[in-house]
């Protein structure tokens, strides 16, 4: 028989051990929760590993490849082609000392005679060259007619030496092509004769800072001149109009100094009467326009209106009496009733590219024959101060 305490305690043991192996039994479960999480995100997290070397391992794949097809040159396109001006930038400095020889040299070349030479040396080299026993020509009024900056044709790289006439066959920085027009009259020539404008190319070079001529001056035509230029003038305005008048009366203040101009002009506009007067007289013969006023010859303009006008006037000269043709572009705003001249416009207002028809062949209108520049105005109103 066991001894009462001793049953006790062996039974508290067995207790115990129920409650441990309870506990346990509990617990099972969280821990098999638990590693299952750990083995999912293991999982995971070897699945991004595997794509990342994936990925890079493409991307050096794909590098690899671009570099091998761009050092084949497959799929290369035809390169831009750059905008920047392959024009030699010019150089004021070095244009004007360019300019400037190549007008002496002219000058001193025409008017050369057998002995002037060392005259010559100083624009190039004299070495052969031929000159008449007499000056052949008087010269006078040098010209610069045009200036093109070159970069001049060379031999090749390693040539050396100078043409017959002494200029270099290649040299380095700036050159200019230069023609230059003057003034001759052939020597022995009648003293009234009228001197004859001629024109020669003078290729100027630079070495260093020194300028230097190439050759010798070569007789070259004249520059072309354009045709005759269409107009955009499409209206004549009528010699009893308005704007005829107060345009003869504004010509007539700025050239003939009949009268204060400022009386024919808009407010604040920068115009100018000419003193001394040029003239003594001016007469409008003709004025044309870019709005049609044949619907309203007598009525007063509307505050605002403007319009672009070509006038052409007579006007007799203060030291003579003779008269000559002058054309001035202008352009008229109107203003209390009258027109007041606001600009000397810089050029004439010129046609459009629909094709407009030149001003002196098709504008509508009757044609003027002069237009007396004293014919009544309204009076101008007071200029503001």
């Amino acid at each position: 028989m066991l001894h009462p305490h001793l049953g006790r305690a062996l039974s508290a043991r067995g207790d115990l051990m129920k409650i441990g192996l309870r506990k346990k039994s509990s617990d099972e479960p969280k821990e098999s929760a638990l590693s299952t999480e750990l083995h999912q995100w293991a999982g995971k997290q070897a699945t991004a590993t595997k794509a990342t070397k994936l990925g890079l391992f493409a991307a050096i794949g794909s590098g690899v490849v671009a570099l091998v097809l761009v050092l084949a040159g497959v799929g290369s396109t035809t390169p831009i082609q750059s905008k920047a001006s392959t024009q030699p930038v010019i150089d004021a400095a070095r244009e004007a000392a360019a300019t400037d020889l190549a007008q002496d040299f002219v000058l001193t070349w025409l008017q050369s005679k057998r002995g002037d030479e060392k005259a010559l040396a100083r624009f190039v080299r004299t070495d052969g060259m031929s000159l008449p026993a007499q000056a052949s020509y008087t010269a006078s009024e040098p010209r610069i007619a045009s200036v093109k900056a070159i970069d001049p044709p060379t031999r090749n790289q390693s040539s050396t030496g100078s043409t017959s006439q002494g200029g270099p066959l290649q040299a380095a920085g700036q050159n200019y092509a230069i023609v230059v027009s003057v003034s001759v009259v052939p020597v022995g020539a009648d003293p009234a004769a009228t001197p004859e404008r001629r024109y020669f190319s003078v290729p100027v070079v630079f070495v260093g800072d020194d300028a230097r001529a190439a050759a010798v001056p070569a007789a070259v035509a004249a520059p072309a001149t354009g045709g005759d230029l269409t107009l955009g003038y499409r209206f004549r305005v009528g010699l009893e109009h308005s704007l005829n008048q107060s345009i003869g009366q504004f010509l007539s203040a700025m050239v003939a100094g009949a009268g204060e101009i400022s009386r024919y002009t808009s407010p604040g506009a920068p115009i100018r009467a000419v003193t001394p007067a040029p003239y003594t007289s001016v007469q409008i013969t003709d004025l044309v326009s870019d709005t049609d006023f044949s619907a309203g010859a007598s009525g007063a303009p509307a505050d605002g209106a403007t319009v672009r006008v070509l006038a052409t006037a007579t006007v007799t000269a203060t030291d003579r009496a003779q008269t000559s043709t002058v054309q001035y572009p202008l352009t008229a705003i109107a203003r209390g009733g009258r027109w007041e001249v606001s600009a000397l416009d810089p050029m004439p207002l010129l046609a459009n590219s629909t094709g407009a028809s030149a001003a002196t062949s098709t504008i509508a209108g009757p044609t003027s024959t002069g237009a007396s520049t004293t014919a009544a105005v309204p009076a101008a109103p007071a200029q503001p101060n």
